[in-house]
């Protein structure tokens, strides 16, 4: 008898030290750029669930650390299940401790003026950068409810300054960001419990600037890419991994902001 109860006291001590040591960052847009970066980052300390549509390289670097959710999140009807059958086959006697969000998946859509852009390019635009997260934070929120996940506590959006300069030639990427740091804002209002924060990481060095490069813009039409085109290969424009730990070490300046504000990284250093 005695055995038993030290045996059970020794098995509940081990579940619950295994328990708190998982603890995990979810991260949308892992298979590169700055999600794959950020991901990096957080991989040192942390264990991080990623999201893309695509494989991630860090299944084969980080395999006892990484787990990867092949998505498109294109496919909106589909983004709840999804998660909701990821992480409840994950889930097991305890909820899964997730400490943060990071909405980071994102697409450019085209450079051209918005005069002639077309609600169906806007649409496809708003539906990854803006209408996804929504979908993903819900998701989120009612699998806390249900107990299948605990937190977050913490939700971080990779918004743009596009979101506010209302410079030409951005039309759909700087409407989906504008609208995104409102929905953060939103949702700051709502769940007093959780810290929201938009963050316009700086310039960064990922397939997205070289897309830019590769459309040939015109910039007498569209001056402000100029500046883009001109900080490639300097120190203007760091690369993902770079821009990903200067994120992850920032974390609690950037959250020492108010819930639901929008953050310029530039401005913090």
């Amino acid at each position: 008898m005695n055995f038993y109860i030290c045996y059970s006291t020794l098995q509940f001590s081990f579940d619950k030290i295994y328990y708190f040591k998982m603890k995990y960052v979810f991260i949308t847009g892992t298979s590169r750029g700055l999600g794959k970066g950020l991901a990096k980052a957080f991989l040192e300390e942390h264990n991080v669930i990623g999201l893309a549509r695509s494989e991630s390289s860090l299944l084969k670097e980080f395999p006892a650390k990484y787990e990867h959710i092949y998505f498109n999140l294109e496919y909106l009807s589909k983004i709840e299940p999804t998660l909701e059958d990821f992480f409840e086959r994950k889930r097991q006697q305890y909820p899964i401790e997730i400490h943060y969000v990071i909405l980071n998946s994102g697409i450019l859509g085209e450079i051209k003026d918005i005069q002639d852009t077309s609600l169906e390019e806007i649409q496809r635009v708003m539906n990854i950068n803006l209408w996804a997260n929504k979908i993903i934070l819900d998701t989120i929120f009612r699998l806390e409810k249900k107990r299948i996940i605990q937190g977050p506590s913490k939700i971080l959006a990779i918004s743009s300054g596009a979101s506010i300069s209302g410079n030409r030639g951005w039309n759909a990427y700087a409407l989906s960001k504008a609208s995104l740091n409102m929905l953060i804002k939103l949702y700051a209002s709502e769940v007093p419990n959780k810290q929201f924060i938009s963050l316009a990481p700086g310039l960064v060095h990922t397939e997205m600037q070289d897309l830019i490069l590769q459309k040939n813009i015109d910039l007498e039409k569209y001056p402000s890419f100029k500046r883009l085109i001109d900080a490639r290969g300097t120190e203007l424009m760091p690369g993902p991994d770079e821009v990903g730990l200067k994120i992850y070490q920032m974390l609690n300046k950037i959250f020492s902001f108010e819930s639901g504000s929008y953050v310029d990284i530039r401005k913090l250093t």
